[in-house]
């Protein structure tokens, strides 16, 4: 008993010991379990703190993330890519077109005569980004994507042109076809054109996109007064936000200027017709001296509203058209067909120079003439040469050729070709299968009226000649119409 005594006091100190650690050791697992909680709390702040940052830098799209800002470069200035190195734009994030004037004219370079400079308050809810559709991307394959995308980081004039694609405002529609849509927009409170690929049908994506990108890289590299200045390319991750910008013309086009022309034109006769009854009643001859001077000339008065003189105001917009011709006809290495030339594909600038616009058909090819066009007579049947009609291949002869219905149509003002066509021996109005028959037999082609000069007349039928080998070419009808000008002045 006395050992067994022993022993247990021996083993009690033993046993208070173990207890106090195990007590120690239970206050010790809540602590470093808060410890980690604080320490995932804090983890957790400032992940959503970063998130919440980016999402502030991102665009408001469902899809979009634009990761190039506003292009600041002059479009002057091209960048060699002999290597395969992709070309970078400026990365300053306050570049803006605003900020980046020309030395001479102390205008935007982007947008100098693209349009008129409005207040960007005016848009208000009424305008709309493409970053703000959130309408899923083109069904593409990754080689098909990497091969577009290659093209538009890798061309020289389109990534040193690039523009924040958010910026732009859609304001509406100015023009659509099956292809395209053409919108009036603004950037930075100046208007714009600009110009999207109408989604196309699955089996069609990759080729329109394709064809849509090469009719970019045609209209960025070409430069002429009387071609309708390229003034940048927008895209994101979305190709559903490619496009490119344009500049705009408040006058529209040459054919809507001919008709407004011609309705002034009427009105204002009609006034006289009416002047000068009222005036005959009260013995008045100013009808008279009205009448023989007439309004001011476009060209003379500057003013825009009438186009009174063939050689003063509707030449220089010939002649300017055909320069265009002449510019495209003799790119090297290889010249460009425009293939639909007739007055709506012609704008005005606010000083009435002529620009050519809508090189989609010169950059993906135009297709075979449509029977059921021809039959209705609708589309650009009416300015297509005759071997175009009976299956040719559009050439700079079959240009020629819609020039000189061109020719027509400011002569008349935009009325349509062949509208005053007959049968020669009925006197009924000929249909428009009866006027293509003839047009392709070298039967018919469009009048000119008594006043239009003789020089004019003759040049332009000189263009229409049925064989596409005796037609001039652009240079010599420049050559031509210049020569008539200055024969009239001198």
């Amino acid at each position: 008993m006395t050992v067994l005594r022993r022993l247990q006091r021996q083993a009690s100190p033993q046993s208070n010991e173990d207890d106090s650690d195990g007590f120690n050791l239970l206050y010790l697992i809540p602590i470093i379990l808060g410890g980690l909680l604080v320490l995932g709390l804090l983890l957790w702040l400032l992940y959503r703190c970063h998130h919440s940052r980016r999402s502030q830098r991102r665009s408001s799209a469902d899809f979009e993330d634009l990761t190039t800002p506003p292009i600041v470069e002059n479009h002057r200035h091209r960048v060699d890519t002999t290597n395969a190195q992709a070309v970078m734009s400026p990365m300053d994030p306050m570049a803006s077109f605003s900020s980046f004037k020309d030395e001479n004219a102390n205008k935007n370079v982007w947008l100098s005569g693209s349009g008129r400079t409005i207040n960007s308050a005016k848009s208000g809810g009424s305008s709309r980004s493409l970053t703000a559709s959130g309408v899923a991307d083109y069904a593409l394959t990754t080689p098909q994507r990497d091969e577009i995308f290659h093209i538009l980081h890798h061309d020289s004039q389109l990534a040193t042109q690039r523009l924040a694609v958010d910026k732009i405002a859609f304001e509406r529609v100015l023009g659509e076809n099956a292809t395209r849509q053409v919108w009036l927009c603004q950037f930075e409170g100046e208007e714009i054109v600009v110009k999207r690929l109408n989604p196309p049908e699955n089996d069609d994506v990759f080729p329109a996109v394709m064809n849509f990108v090469h009719e970019i890289q045609l209209t960025a590299s070409l430069e002429h007064p009387n071609i309708a200045k390229f003034l940048g390319v927008a895209w994101g991750q979305s190709l559903r936000s490619l496009c490119f910008v344009a500049e705009y013309f408040a006058r529209g086009d040459l054919a809507s200027f001919l008709r407004r022309n011609r309705h002034r034109r009427l009105q204002m006769n009609q006034q006289l017709s009416s002047s000068s009854v009222s005036d005959a009643s009260g013995g008045s001859s100013s009808s008279a001296t009205t009448a023989m001077t007439g309004p001011p000339s476009l060209q003379s008065s500057g003013s825009g509203f009438m186009l009174t003189s063939w050689i003063d105001d509707k030449l220089p917009i010939a002649i300017g058209i055909v320069r265009a011709l002449v510019y495209l006809h003799t790119r090297r290495p290889k010249p460009i067909v425009y293939r639909v030339l007739r007055a709506r594909k012609v704008a005005l600038s606010d000083h009435f120079v002529p620009k050519l616009i809508d090189l989609t058909p010169a950059a993906a090819g135009s297709p075979p003439v449509d029977q059921e066009e021809m039959a209705a007579g609708v589309g650009n049947t009416f300015w297509t040469a005759p071997e175009l009609l009976t299956g040719g291949s559009p050439t700079q002869a079959t240009d020629i050729y819609a020039f000189g219905v061109l020719l027509a149509e400011i002569d008349s003002e935009a009325k349509r070709p062949y509208h005053s066509a007959r049968d020669s021996r009925s006197g009924e109005k000929l249909r428009a299968f009866q006027v293509l028959n003839l047009v392709a037999s070298g039967e018919l082609r469009p009048h000119f009226a008594a006043n239009c000069p003789t020089e004019v007349r003759e040049i332009a039928l000189a263009c229409m000649r049925q064989d596409p080998l005796q037609r001039p070419t652009a240079g010599e009808v420049l050559q031509g119409l210049q020569s008539c000008r200055a024969g009239s002045a001198a």
